[in-house]
């Protein structure tokens, strides 16, 4: 959470976007868009770029993981989504960026992860801090800052 000096005026170009409140934005195959300014061709992108992925089964990345011979921690509180064939993903310099889902129902955009971390750039899936386990901590913190 980043509590800024200066408000902010809020217009077409620049909107809030809600936390999630169910577990359905986490359905396998939902697509969701990843954003940053991350490595693209070895070097910093200087444009904002954005990548559109599923959110994957959780099993299918715990093998791909296993098949790798990678003992990264993917714990309860993380979510992974991409393709392995898709060849995307975010990179180095992305992290911190927002997973997005657009809710159908509201029709607003839902921040539903944290780009936390992945095994180099576009070669599988990315894993992302789930947003939802985090909801109760977010309120409390927003509740105590007046």
């Amino acid at each position: 959470l980043l509590e800024l000096e200066n408000s902010v005026t809020l217009g077409p170009n620049l909107l809030p976007i809600c936390l999630p409140d169910n577990e359905t934005f986490y359905d396998r195959g939902l697509m969701g868009y990843v954003s940053g300014f991350g490595i693209m061709e070895e070097r910093l992108s200087y444009d904002l770029k954005f990548i559109r992925l599923p959110v994957a089964k959780r099993e299918s990345c715990e093998n791909w993981l296993r098949k790798n011979k990678r003992k990264d921690v993917f714990s309860q509180n993380m979510f992974c989504a991409g393709d392995p064939s898709l060849k995307q993903d975010a990179c180095q310099g992305d992290s911190g960026g927002v997973f997005a889902v657009k809710d159908e129902n509201s029709d607003r955009w839902v921040a539903t992860g944290i780009v936390s971390w992945g095994i180099g750039c576009s070669r599988g899936y990315g894993f992302y801090t789930k947003l939802l386990n985090y909801v109760d901590w977010i309120k409390k913190e927003m509740e105590g800052e007046g």
